[in-house]
């Protein structure tokens, strides 16, 4: 199936994508907390830029994690099929040893038919049991990327506030020593 490797490869760039943005993110966590914030922000023009640059940032986490909130509802709904096929699985096939009897369609070029689908139902039920843990593995991932991006969203933002109010800090600190007596 030429398509599904198509699918792999957009998969396999997209994660790879996404591991590389979140590279960026925690490198800009790091520049943008305590004394390398006060160092690297304190000029004027630098703190415009890192106010830009975490307002890109957090715009871009935002429609990532709107994106990512929909591929976790969306892979909720293969999990829900799998319970469902699973239940009618153990219930009808395993416990009945249940067959589908094609009689009625009047092809008779299959004497046996009965005896392959019985077979087919049973391949179909190895692939559920097989298929099912994958799905909800992909949902937990999701769920935790969910979470993720929305702890960088918050540390963006603060982040944001902190370079935004450093400048108007460090002006009020001086102001306040010019104006105070000197004790000695």
């Amino acid at each position: 199936m030429p398509w599904l490797k198509s699918i792999q490869v957009v998969f396999f760039i997209f994660g790879l994508v996404m591991g590389i943005y979140m590279i960026v993110l925690l490198a800009f966590g790091f520049l943008a907390t305590g004394l390398t914030r006060e160092n690297l922000f304190s000029n004027f023009k630098s703190a415009i830029g890192g106010r830009i640059f975490a307002a890109i940032l957090m715009g871009t986490t935002y429609v990532l994690n709107t994106i990512w909130l929909g591929i976790t509802f969306l892979s909720a709904v293969p999990i829900i099929i799998y319970i469902m096929v699973k239940s009618i699985c153990v219930n009808e096939i395993e416990q009945r040893d249940y067959c589908n009897n094609n009689n009625n369609n009047n092809n008779n070029n299959f004497p046996n038919r009965d005896f392959w689908y019985k077979y087919n139902v049973v391949f179909l039920v190895y692939q559920v049991y097989d298929a099912g843990p994958m799905y909800c593995f992909a949902y937990i991932g999701s769920f935790f990327i969910v979470v993720g991006l929305k702890i960088f969203l918050i540390s963006l933002s603060s982040n944001y506030h902190r370079i935004k109010t450093s400048r108007t800090m460090r002006e009020y600190r001086s102001y306040i020593d010019l104006t105070e007596p000197n004790a000695s």
